[in-house]
């Protein structure tokens, strides 16, 4: 098998490995980082065994590449390109919640606890995404009600939004 092959087939698994160093630094460092954080964590420890299959199956002539030294190179800025895939793959599931409130909120132009809860469901997921959302500044309560404090977020999932409609998906 060419260099090439050898790259190519090492960048193709990568997302399994990428995927099993995310499960193995869940179930060793359980609930010590959030979420997206050990996520991105996964993504650059998982560069390591990658990096270094490419290392023991590239040959000191690496076809194309001209190198070994060029081989590295390449591999992992293609593999950072798979891991930011994974990454915002990974962080779109753990914030899809959060912005589903922020829907609710705005479409109403205010809510209640109540009302989130009944529109959403699941009275503790509901405070658990509400805390981290005023954490992140991107709502404000006051006097039992929140609003939106900071559009970043909802403007980008209606842009996503706008996309998808466009694209009919």
């Amino acid at each position: 098998m060419s260099a090439e092959y050898t790259i190519v087939a090492v960048l193709v698994s990568s997302p399994c490995v990428i995927v099993a160093v995310h499960m193995l630094a869940a179930r060793i460092a359980p609930g010590k980082l959030p979420p997206q954080a050990l996520a991105a964590a996964a993504c650059v420890l998982g560069s390591v065994p990658v990096l270094m299959a490419i290392v023991a199956l590239t040959p000191p002539g690496a076809g194309l590449f001209g190198s070994r030294v060029a081989a590295c190179w390449f591999a992992l800025a293609v593999y950072m390109l798979i891991a930011y895939s994974y990454f915002h793959i990974f962080n779109m599931s753990e914030t899809a919640r959060r912005v589903r409130i922020l829907y609710e909120i705005s479409s109403r132009g205010t809510a209640g606890v109540e009302e989130l809860r009944a529109a959403y469901g699941g009275a503790r997921i509901i405070e658990v995404r509400l805390e981290r959302l005023q954490e992140t500044g991107q709502i404000a309560q006051a006097g039992g009600r929140y609003t939106i404090r900071n559009p970043l977020l909802y403007t980008a999932a209606r842009i996503i939004d706008a996309w998808r409609v466009l694209l009919r998906l």
